[in-house]
């Protein structure tokens, strides 16, 4: 035809109408991909809720399940874990739940059980032509299956089916294994979940049993340390009558009542009797340890002033000392005020601390006891010249049974129940006791006893 040729204007309009209709089949297939994308979009975005709302799998599956079929109108759905070496519906939509509860194929079999297997997405167009399909489901014409997968281990599968045939297209595909892969999510926060669950479980557990365990323990303990301060009370005081009787015969003896002796007889009954008096002391220690430990101490309150105590108790001090030929130096200040104590306990603070002094110390020493009045309390400190304590005794000189390895400790001897005795005195009158020493050179023990209306702490 020549370039003047006419079309007839019939077949140009069926051209233009063809032409026209395939511009609206291109624009078409953008316009479904795009909705698609959005209901996939629509479709993450809610699952993902889901699955940061709650830590609950089985209300997860269901849910997600539920918002697949409202999208994209699957009739048949559902997820299936892995339990040994088989699969196990845990959420399904559209089967019977009676052959859903009893579906449980190996790895391996089925739609579900062959993308398990291989790790990868299964299409099926058509059931009836495909040997994998099991049939569960007497309308389904196509399937579609794709792998739950946890750090790269297939855990269970997601498994849907229509009663069309070719229904599932690579769309379809993304879409179940996006909600796969947040499944698979969910599936891991719901483990850590359970295994912190579980571990604080078995921790409580462990807590409670060591509990028991520790509290059987102290009942013993107390049963034990009952039963040993019982014992010791008895057999102190059982020792104490033989031993009064003792003293008192060997008093006599030495006074001549018994008829004359001579010298010698009188310097080896001056042994009985400082030695009587050493077992004596040391009975006493084991009584207030009983009582310290069972409670039973009593101790009594009153007015107590120190300056006169000091007064009248200078001379048993400077005795005690005369042996080695210890210089006593007592400082006490004027004016200071009254405290509420037991005087018997007070005198047994001295008594052990001076002893202890002049026990340790060499002959031809100072013995310095100096008294302060601080803002709060009263400041007591004795300072010998003796041994000295070694900086890694310091630390435990005040508990139970603690003595000092040394040459003098060795040739003096004690149960070194002393200081925690006195620790204990000092402390129910609401003090504290504390140790400065130095080896060679000495130590300085200070307790210290609160001025004003206090009453101690009392141990009846």
């Amino acid at each position: 035809m020549g370039p003047n040729s006419k079309i007839p204007s019939g077949r140009g309009g069926n051209i233009r109408n063809s032409s026209e209709s395939a511009k609206a089949k291109m624009n078409a297939k953008p316009k479904e991909s795009l909705d698609f994308l959005n209901k996939r979009l629509m479709t993450l975005y809610k699952t993902g809720k889901i699955i940061n709302s709650s830590l609950d799998l089985n209300r997860i599956f269901n849910n997600i399940l539920q918002i697949i079929d409202e999208q994209f109108d699957y009739k048949f759905s559902a997820i299936l874990l892995v339990d040994g070496n088989r699969l196990y519906v845990k959420a399904n939509r559209g089967f019977d739940p009676r052959v859903a509860k009893n579906f449980h194929p190996m790895i391996g079999i089925g739609t579900p059980g062959t993308v398990v297997k291989t790790g990868k997405p299964l299409i099926i167009r058509d059931v009836r032509k495909d040997r994998r399909y099991i049939d569960v489901n007497k309308t389904t014409k196509s399937a579609l299956a794709v792998p739950i997968l946890l750090q790269g281990k297939a855990i269970g599968a997601f498994n849907i089916e229509s009663n069309k045939i070719g229904n599932f297209n690579k769309n379809d595909m993304y879409l179940l294994s996006s909600l796969a892969d947040q499944a698979a999510q969910a599936i891991k926060n719901a483990q850590l979940y359970d295994r912190i669950s579980n571990f604080n479980l078995e921790l409580k557990k462990k807590i409670e049993q060591a509990t028991n365990e520790l509290t059987e323990k102290n009942k013993q303990l107390e049963r034990l340390s009952q039963i040993k301060s019982e014992f010791v009370s008895t057999v102190s005081h059982e020792l104490r009558t033989p031993l009064t009787s003792i003293q008192g015969y060997a008093s006599l003896v030495a006074d001549g009542d018994a008829g004359p002796i001579n010298a010698e007889q009188r310097e080896f009954l001056e042994v009985v009797k400082l030695e009587s008096q050493r077992l004596t002391r040391l009975i006493n220690d084991l009584l207030d340890v009983s009582k310290i430990e069972s409670g039973k101490m009593k101790v009594a309150f009153n007015d107590f002033c120190l300056p006169d105590f000091i007064k009248h108790y200078e001379k048993e001090i400077c005795n005690m000392a005369s042996a080695k030929k210890i210089k006593v130096d007592i400082k006490v200040p004027n004016g200071l005020p009254k405290i509420k104590a037991d005087a018997d306990k007070i005198k047994q603070i001295f008594d052990n601390l001076i002893s202890n002094a002049i026990k340790f110390s060499g002959k031809n020493t100072t013995l310095k006891i100096e008294i302060k009045e601080n803002p709060d309390d009263i400041e007591v400190d004795i300072h010998d010249q003796g041994v000295g304590i070694a900086e890694k005794d310091i630390k435990n000189i005040f508990e139970k049974f603690q003595r000092v390895d040394n040459t003098m400790t060795r040739k003096t001897g004690g149960t070194g129940l002393g200081l925690a005795i006195t620790k204990h005195l000092v402390e129910i009158h609401g003090g504290r006791i504390g140790v400065r020493s130095e080896l060679g050179k000495g130590s300085t023990f200070s307790f210290f006893l609160p001025i004003g209306n206090q009453n101690g702490r009392r141990l009846v």
